[in-house]
């Protein structure tokens, strides 16, 4: 099969992958993923002329990686790397099926899917960069506990969190980054360490986007994300 019709088979039977995902794995992996026409709109605002760098850190099935090479094909620019982690195996998987294929079709020059937790140190130190020039990602909003029903899952991803905070920060921005970490309510939901990893993994001058809900701007735990938003990145939309 030629690589484009590889690439449009695989887009065409997305939809019927997320839909056959087992529901209740569904609901607590936050498995809702963003669709093709909203992963465009998305890196056409946000995708940078000069970018050659993207990762989505809560990949999915690879929407808003495809919807990345797209929009630079479409501007006559190729990814130079398209990086995803995807903690569901079979999703993974999928997701790797699917950036195997845009490489084949020449619109990216090198793509690499990891099945894990994105807040695991070592997959974080595994992918060998200081930093992209675009970090596009549609968190998971769930509960801790639909994760762990003793909240362990709290412990986990703080902890790993602190532990990229310690490996990628250095100097008097390390301390301002652990508080973050650190203090961030237990009763947030993924979203909001997602957010805090997605900006660690930005580089200076970089772009971050992100798939949210109106509603995160209302809740108090969002503090710590309006706080960074401020702090570290100049808003354009």
């Amino acid at each position: 099969m030629p690589a484009t019709d590889a690439v449009g088979a695989i887009r065409s039977s997305a939809r019927s992958f997320e839909e056959n995902l087992p529901p209740a794995q569904r609901k607590r992996l936050g498995q809702f993923f963003t669709g093709l026409p909203l992963g465009a709109l998305l890196t056409h605002l946000a995708l940078d002329p000069d970018a050659r760098t993207v990762i989505d850190p809560m990949a999915g099935h690879g929407d808003l990686l495809d919807a990345a090479a797209l929009t630079a094909r479409a501007r006559g620019a190729r990814l130079n790397r398209l990086d995803g982690i995807e903690l569901d195996p079979a999703t993974a998987a999928f997701c790797g099926r699917r950036t195997v294929a845009l490489q084949a079709e020449g619109t990216v020059t090198a793509a690499r899917i990891v099945a894990g937790s994105a807040f695991d140190p070592a997959i974080i130190a595994g992918l060998d960069t200081p930093g992209y020039d675009l970090v596009i990602t549609n968190p998971p909003y769930v509960r801790y506990q639909s994760q762990n029903g003793n909240g362990a899952g709290v412990v986990d991803v703080r902890r790993g969190l602190s532990a990229i905070v310690g490996a990628r920060v250095t100097g008097g921005e390390r301390a301002l980054w652990q508080t973050l970490v650190d203090g961030y309510s237990g009763l947030a939901d993924l979203s909001v360490p997602a957010w805090l990893l997605s900006a660690l993994l930005t580089r200076p001058g970089g772009r971050l986007a992100l798939v949210v809900p109106a509603t995160w701007r209302s809740r108090d735990y969002a503090d710590v994300v309006r706080y960074l938003l401020l702090r570290a990145f100049l808003l354009e939309y």
